[in-house]
């Protein structure tokens, strides 16, 4: 096998030149050690982070819609969870479901409820408008 002398001199000396110009721009940075102490940061939650943007449907209608999911206390039982969901749809979708103990209505508002909680209060709101500018199939 036959060593090429020139490769391995300019390849040597591109190592030099890289490792000294790394060390020259790092120089402030050599021998310190960074430590980063927990108690120091802040306490930042992800609730706290929230990125609005903008969503166009197919009638090139926008809207703008924010990465948190802004979910009220709608009760802690299911009964109360019913009753504030109605209210709330009756109030801001135009909307009057009514509460039975069907076996039917019980599971619509089950899924609701789910819904409610897993897309927040603003989609919901936007999915079960009375009056939205959604394209009607």
């Amino acid at each position: 096998m036959e060593l090429y002398l020139p490769y391995m001199a300019g390849s040597g000396l591109s190592l030099y030149v890289a490792n000294s110009l790394y060390s020259y721009i790092n120089e402030k940075n050599i021998g310190v050690d960074v430590v980063v102490d927990e108690t120091s940061m802040p306490d930042i939650e992800p609730k706290d982070y929230s990125i609005e943007f903008c969503l166009l449907d197919d009638n090139l209608v926008e809207r703008v819609v924010s990465s948190n999911k802004s979910i009220n206390n709608i009760g802690v039982t299911v009964r109360d969870k019913m009753k504030s969901l109605q209210k709330l749809i009756h109030e801001e979708c135009g909307r009057l479901y009514h509460i039975n103990n069907t076996k039917k209505i019980k599971n619509r508002w089950l899924r609701l409820i789910k819904e409610y909680e897993t897309y927040g209060h603003d989609e919901f709101i936007y999915r079960h408008n009375k009056n939205s500018s959604k394209p009607s199939l």
